[in-house]
């Protein structure tokens, strides 16, 4: 075996001018004899320039010895060539690596030393507790602070591709990721197996399953979950490729990391030596959008990270083996924030919660304009007056969100997040903001598109109601808001272990709610048409407000509730629940939020959706409100 380190070598000698050769002896005579025999029987002997300087250990084995030699001045280092004991050095001439991999090596593989590499950090979610590692600048192409943060997200990739690679199942997106997907459960044989720690495939895992890609909007740290990977492997000490670059990739194994160049002369030999416990890790990015043809042909398990374009996810199409797509989620804000004081402590955590809210999770484009909002929107309104209708459609309701013309506004204007399973993904307006610049830009023809929405997506194709429902559910706020009478439902509740559960009798009772700019107010009998609409507000939190308006969350994807009404002359808060799935949550932290903000109020529950619909509401909250009331969201609540 290679030693790793170099020995003691005279001080006068720079580590740069050394290189470490394994020799394998000869039988018989003694050690200078031997050492001899083998430098001049190799099949590319030393430049006789070449100066011996170490030869270690002084009490050899039988068969290999190392030796430290100084090189010549005029000598390229490539030009002699090493002997390595792993086929896939010996199938092509590696390259040295930048010392930054170096160093990353000895800590995570030689030291095994986790303490080094990863440390805690103070936030934690839900028991999750958050962990960084080291960053490294070996890798040119992936930007990187001093640390990374490890999400929830990476471990839980993690974990699914060695399911996958060792024949198991990719576990469903917990509802908590899902998020707007209100029918998903998980089941709990699910929910125990989401919290187990995975082991890493066998080397007899089964062959067929070779290509795991991640997927998501870009920005959001998809090539960085890779190098988590690397250094998780690393610690384990299994054999890994990284490649981030076109013409080469890192190989890092028992002997060493080595820069193994993309050769096409030597790619069956390539292929056959890359071994079949190794993982190759690929990230597709702007200057090596699709990996080399040689993936599909390697025994090892390919991790891509790449955004959901047909350059980037095609190339697997005629392998002969298997692959699945795991969309993963932005980060909510509160592990951004984490992201930025790693990243970005000279931003301040207003100027991030501002733009996040404002124009989306991107952990790129908040580190290139948190501090620049002004000039960020400009360029925002600029891509959005150039998107078409037809374009408009196509980022919003392809299914799976991929590639169409001039996908680079994508990212800019829409979010890809994952469905009630890993590989369905659906694509919406990072927030509300970004909706409400985008309709302002189309004006009347806005409401063909929410027509078509709600009339040939929402109703008939389920891959889209994720997509076609925020559509919706933004266009009853903005009827509501504008004041009017619509007829409600009484809820009527069961009792169960922790929830009770609310939905619409057959003969329920019904009452209106009547919105003007006077005021809001239930009557039982339909009153005379109010005038009148509220004025909106855009809140980040919860805070007690005593001005009449409507209150909506400025951030998608992570509201605590829908909206809600503010009455201060009637001390009444109407908290606005919109939902088109038959199961909704019942948003019990928004609930709370507002019971501590407006003491004294009366509260009043009521949820637009369709009429088969059921809401598990918290017993926590429960007592809080005064009533519970469904409006039917139809064609004549939406278009009237």
């Amino acid at each position: 075996m290679v030693q790793q380190e170099k020995p003691n070598l005279l001080k006068r000698i720079d580590a740069d001018e050394l290189d470490l050769f394994e020799i394998f002896l000869p039988s018989g005579h003694d050690l200078a004899t031997r050492v001899k025999d083998a430098i001049d029987h190799r099949s590319e002997p030393l430049d006789p320039t070449t100066e011996i300087i170490e030869i270690f250990p002084n009490n050899p084995p039988k068969k290999t010895i190392h030796i430290a030699v100084k090189l010549p001045d005029d000598a390229v280092k490539s030009d002699v060539r090493h002997i390595y004991q792993h086929p896939l050095l010996q199938a092509i001439q590696p390259d040295s690596v930048t010392r930054d991999l170096k160093e990353l090596y000895r800590l995570a593989w030689k030291s095994s030393n986790r303490k080094s590499l990863f440390r805690p950090e103070s936030a934690n979610n839900g028991g999750f507790q958050y962990e960084s590692i080291i960053a490294t600048q070996g890798f040119a192409e992936l930007y990187m602070a001093d640390r990374i943060l490890i999400t929830p997200e990476y471990k839980a990739a993690l974990s699914d591709a060695k399911r996958w690679f060792s024949g198991g199942t990719v576990l469903p997106t917990p509802p908590s990721v899902a998020g707007n997907n209100d029918d998903v459960e998980m089941r709990p044989a699910e929910e125990k197996a989401s919290e187990e720690e995975v082991a890493w495939p066998a080397t007899n895992r089964i062959s067929d399953r070779s290509f795991f890609i991640v997927l998501g909007t870009p920005g959001i740290g998809k090539s960085l979950f890779l190098y988590y990977v690397l250094v998780e492997r690393l610690l384990a000490g299994l054999p890994t490729c990284f490649q981030t670059s076109p013409g080469f990739y890192t190989f890092w194994c028992e002997e060493g990391v080595f820069r193994i160049p993309l050769d096409d002369r030597f790619r069956r030999q390539v292929v056959m030596a890359i071994p079949d416990d190794a993982w190759f890790l690929v990230d597709s990015n702007e200057m090596y959008p699709t990996p080399h043809g040689m993936l599909k042909d390697v025994k090892a398990c390919v991790v891509q990270a790449a955004s959901p374009r047909d350059n980037h996810i095609r190339w697997t199409d005629k392998a002969h083996t298997h692959h699945v797509h795991w969309y993963i989620k932005p980060s909510p804000l509160k592990e951004s924030l984490l992201m930025k004081r790693l990243n970005c402590p000279e931003t301040t955590d207003d100027q991030w919660e501002d733009f996040f809210e404002k124009y989306g999770p991107s952990t790129r484009l908040l580190v290139l304009h948190a501090k620049t909002p002004d000039r960020f929107q400009s360029q925002l309104w600029d891509k959005i007056r150039k998107v078409t209708l037809p374009m408009l459609r196509a980022l919003l309701f392809a299914t799976p969100a991929v590639d169409v013309k001039e996908v680079q506004l994508s990212p800019w204007i829409c979010g890809i997040h994952p469905g009630s399973s890993r590989d369905e993904s659906y694509c919406t307006f990072h927030t509300p903001t970004i909706m409400a610049m985008v309709k302002k830009v189309y004006q009347d023809q806005w409401m063909e598109e929410v027509a078509y929405a709600y009339g040939s997506l929402f109703k008939n194709n389920p891959f889209t109601r994720v997509p076609a429902g925020h559509m919706l559910e933004d266009r009853v706020h903005d009827v509501l808001m504008k004041g009017g009478c619509w007829e409600m439902s009484s809820l009527t509740g069961r009792s169960g272990p922790k929830n009770n559960i609310y939905q619409i009798p057959p003969t329920a009772s019904t009452a209106w709610l009547v919105i003007s700019s006077a005021g809001v107010r239930i009557d039982k009998t339909r009153p005379v048409q109010s005038t009148g609409a509220l004025e909106l507000h855009w809140f980040r939190n919860i805070e007690s407000e005593s001005k009449l308006g409507y209150y909506r969350p400025r951030s998608m994807i992570q509201r605590t509730l829908d909206a809600y009404i503010v009455d201060p002359n009637d001390k009444s808060v109407f908290m606005i629940q919109t939902t088109l799935a038959k199961r909704h949550d019942a948003k019990p932290g928004g609930s709370k939020d507002l019971r501590d903000k407006y003491k004294g109020y009366t509260f009043h529950y009521i949820v637009v959706g369709e009429q088969e619909i059921e809401i598990p509401m918290p017993k926590a909250i429960d007592m809080m409100w005064e009533s519970r009331w469904c409006i039917h969201a139809d064609e004549k609540m939406l278009f009237p």
